[in-house]
């Protein structure tokens, strides 16, 4: 299924200068994995303003960062001639959920008490299809990041959920129908990759 995701190579492409700028810099991959965190703590503070421009530049400078970290850190494995860092693989796995958490967090502040509980359980049904994808990788396969509801789809939707909260002032309905779908495409995204471990 196709998803926003498969964007990736094009968004890879735009980031390529940076990229080499940041070779040459000697940027530790761990700079860019730093910041993927702050943007996402960032975007969460936007959303709480209902400032969704804010929201927007937050969640596109966060997914930036986390192309980067893992770009930067197999270009420079590559440049030394070494094997992957599986420390490097666990603060990147910890820096997204990280980000999430700080993003998705804007969410759970906008929906009151009324509602606290649903997009608290939004945050944690989140992280599942990463948990997923990380019992493959366990068992030896590739990490899978596909969606239809991955990473991508989550920041999107928080800017889409921030803008209509803060157009039409129904925040915490809007929040509680965007929360829903959350977790609906979270567990969605969890199936299909549970599918596709065990047809490995």
């Amino acid at each position: 299924m196709k998803s926003l995701y498969s964007l990736k190579p094009w968004f890879s492409r735009l980031l390529k200068p940076v990229l080499k700028a940041s070779i040459r810099a000697k940027i530790s991959p761990d700079v860019y994995t730093l910041l993927n965190v702050v943007f996402g703590a960032l975007a969460g503070l936007a959303a709480t303003w209902l400032n969704g421009w804010l929201v927007l530049l937050f969640v596109v400078l966060r997914l930036a960062c986390a192309n980067l970290d893992g770009a930067l850190a197999r270009a420079l494995q590559a440049l030394n001639d070494s094997p992957p860092k599986k420390s490097g693989f666990t603060k990147n796995e910890i820096g997204d959920r990280l980000a999430d958490f700080g993003m998705l967090f804007g969410l759970f502040y906008l929906a009151g008490q009324k509602y606290s509980l649903t997009a608290l359980l939004a945050i944690l049904v989140a992280a599942v299809p990463t948990v997923i994808s990380l019992i493959g990788v366990s068992k030896g396969l590739a990490r899978i990041n596909s969606g239809p509801f991955g990473k991508t789809e989550r920041c999107f939707a928080t800017v889409l959920i921030v803008f209509i909260a803060g157009i039409t002032s129904q925040v915490e309905q809007t929040v509680y129908i965007g929360s829903i779908v959350i977790i609906v495409g979270s567990l969605i995204t969890a199936w299909s990759r549970y599918l596709k471990i065990i047809k490995s």
